[in-house]
């Protein structure tokens, strides 16, 4: 028994999430909200691709990882992330009919199955080297098989921008990017509708898995990373940058808007939308009709009510993030972590 107590580790850093910290107010040289700059060049590792954008992904979740919310997304310099479970002919059909915009400021979603593999390998008789974006995206990427699948990707599309995730610790932000990835995903149980933290005890919060993660990757040259969850208002997503993050994806925080998918519910004159994890029990049969006897549901589902049209809260979200620029004293979206002061806080609303 003192044996095993001797091996156990307990790391005695508290780590911290969104609610835990506000960005402190500093004298400022910009005039206007106006002047800020929201768009920035990202470079990355293996891909020779450059793209420009605000950073925010609409996350690949199948209420919102869909064609339209893509392109509206790039209406706004942002990006998207197609869900999985798009028809094949329905992704060539998208990609051979959008501008280049928002070709390039989307991502295709893929497991880490051989049919995902067939997949890929379908889409490059259609696209050769002009292939999509893609994004590996599994639960658990701190496994070998997640390792190896990211290695024979980046092999054989080495034009396409790969992001792999999902992992939340210095030493895998550099594993996997060194195995191919140019952005690393980070976020395990973070998201509103995550159960992970709950039904396995494991995660990192947010705020402090981004810090040591976006330190770690920005060690190797052009290495990036991208929030994954926990982001339920547009300040977080401002604490996002300000820790480190390249990129953040949302989910919740775009859920209920107009141009999301999937089933719609009216109750008292309101409608909502039924919101759930892709790691649900509901998305484990709606999508794959069964539930395997191995898994246990790591998602809620929630109902959303609706929060009025996607674009507008695009245009709330640009304007919150030139307000915190303003607040801090960063000219820019890429200068805020440079400017940025967390203070830490009693958690806050």
């Amino acid at each position: 028994l003192h044996a095993h107590f001797i091996q156990m580790k307990i790391e005695e850093q508290i780590y911290l999430d969104y609610d835990d910290v506000l960005l402190k107010p500093k004298r400022s040289e910009l005039g206007s909200r106006q002047e800020v700059n929201l768009i920035r060049e990202y470079h990355f590792k293996h891909s020779p691709r450059v793209l420009k954008g605000t950073g925010i992904i609409a996350a690949n979740m199948s209420t919102i990882g869909n064609f339209n919310m893509a392109k509206m997304m790039a209406k706004y310099g942002m990006f998207a992330a197609l869900h999985k479970f798009h028809e094949l002919k329905d992704i060539i059909n998208f990609y051979d009919n959008c501008n280049e915009t928002e070709y390039s400021h989307t991502f295709y979603t893929v497991g880490i199955n051989l049919e995902d593999y067939e997949k890929l390998e379908w889409l490059f008789t259609h696209f050769g080297d002009n292939m999509p974006n893609i994004l590996i995206d599994c639960a658990n990427a701190y496994s070998k098989k997640a390792v190896e699948f990211l290695k024979g990707i980046r092999k054989f599309y080495p034009f396409s921008i790969i992001m792999a995730g999902n992992i939340a610790s210095s030493e895998m932000t550099q594993e996997l990017l060194l195995s191919g990835a140019d952005l690393v995903k980070i976020g395990i149980g973070p998201g509103r509708n995550c159960d992970t933290r709950i039904i396995t005890g494991c995660g990192v919060p947010q705020l402090s898995a981004i810090i040591e993660c976006a330190d770690s990757a920005h060690g190797i040259p052009r290495g990036k990373i991208c929030g994954d969850g926990g982001v339920k208002t547009i300040g977080d997503l401002c604490k996002s940058f300000a820790a480190g993050a390249d990129f953040i994806m949302c989910g919740s925080l775009l859920a209920g808007t107009d141009l999301c998918e999937g089933e719609w519910v009216e109750r008292d004159g309101k409608k909502y939308l039924v919101h759930y994890g892709m790691a649900s029990k509901h998305a484990q049969l709606k999508y794959y009709g069964e539930m395997k006897e191995y898994r246990a549901s790591e998602g809620e589902v929630t109902e959303i009510e609706y929060k009025g049209t996607t674009e507008d809260l695009l245009k709330e979200i640009c304007g919150g993030l030139r307000s915190c620029c303003t607040y801090i004293g960063a000219n820019s979206i890429k200068e805020i972590p440079k400017c940025a002061t967390f203070i830490k806080v009693n958690r806050i609303k």
